[in-house]
């Protein structure tokens, strides 16, 4: 949120230096990602060097279920990637990086075979393509060959993922497996049920941001103490407004309520009218949300992006 005010200040010079972070971070995400697809053994020695034990604890028991697991939210960087690739027609070596990492970012959606990066990807590209129409009729060619690669990418991910864990991202959307696939489903039901549970019983103020897990039933809790992963899931509800209801009680959920309002009445009125540089970033801030629908969003990493895509709309 401190970035508010200071996006507002500096304006455009500001929003380009900030463009170019999540464009050479999107890069990093992108080999760190595709290192763990290729050579897991030797990335997770390197991770360890860097990044908290209870991180790499998830990571490994997510590879262990057929997953690649990193909350990085790259997908929300595919409508930027489309910009610079229609818009900045001169800079080929920008246009160049942005499609290659836009085939990363597809791949390792795919290859994660974590449905809700794989939904917000779909979202986004069928966004992108969808904003971008104008540009079709001057670059068919180049427009066909990005939808000739982005189906490429998939079918190489489907094949590849299949290989190495004998399932895919569609077969989860299935529901093939019923333990893997059904049973994740009714969890994300059960942490929106306590969370709704909790702030019924504390509706005036919640229960305290990041408080949620030490209110759940003491079972819940006794069950998951033997593996972090299961305790890292745990929380937070899978659900930003349950999230909100059980930490921040009536007022919370009204005020993130009224504030997400806010957004969709701004964003509907920007995508008759704005500018199609602040409809990309409002396509990458909806891509983000629908992820924190169904995911527990990671404080840091998630309302970065969150008020940072905001920040940029609002000059």
């Amino acid at each position: 949120m401190a970035l508010y005010p200071l996006i507002l200040e500096k304006g455009n010079k500001l929003v380009d230096q900030l463009i170019n972070v999540i464009i050479i971070s999107t890069a990093l995400n992108v080999l760190v990602e595709l290192s763990m697809i290729i050579v897991p053994g030797i990335s997770l020695k390197i991770l360890t060097l860097f990044v908290h034990p209870g991180v790499i604890d998830i990571i490994k028991t997510n590879l262990q279920r057929g997953r690649v697991y990193f909350e990085f939210y790259d997908e929300i960087s595919i409508p930027i990637l489309f910009y610079l690739y229609f818009v900045k027609k001169n800079n080929r070596y920008l246009r160049g990086c942005s499609l290659l990492l836009l085939f990363g970012i597809v791949f390792i959606s795919f290859f994660s075979n974590i449905r809700t990066r794989f939904l917000v990807t779909v979202f986004v590209l069928l966004g992108s393509f969808f904003i971008f129409r104008k540009f079709f009729s001057k670059n068919l060619l180049k427009i066909l060959g990005v939808l000739v690669g982005v189906i490429f990418i998939i079918f190489l991910g489907y094949k590849v993922v299949n290989s190495n864990f004998g399932f895919s991202v569609l077969d989860r959307f299935f529901l093939e497996d019923k333990k893997e696939d059904v049973t994740t489903i009714s969890f994300r039901i059960n942490m929106i049920g306590y969370a709704i549970d909790i702030g019924n019983s504390h509706p005036f103020f919640g229960v305290g941001l990041g408080n949620y897990y030490e209110y759940l039933p003491t079972k819940i809790r006794n069950e998951s103490f033997l593996e972090e992963a299961n305790v890292s899931a745990l929380l937070y509800p899978h659900n930003i407004f349950a999230q909100s209801y059980a930490e921040a009680g009536i007022p919370g959920l009204l005020s993130f309520s009224l504030l997400i309002g806010y957004f969709i009445f701004k964003d509907l009125s920007l995508f008759m009218n704005g500018s199609l540089f602040k409809i990309t970033i409002s396509l990458s801030f909806w891509g983000l949300f629908i992820f924190a629908l169904f995911n527990p969003p990671t404080p840091l990493t998630f309302f970065a992006n969150f008020f940072v895509l905001r920040s940029i709309l609002e000059i």
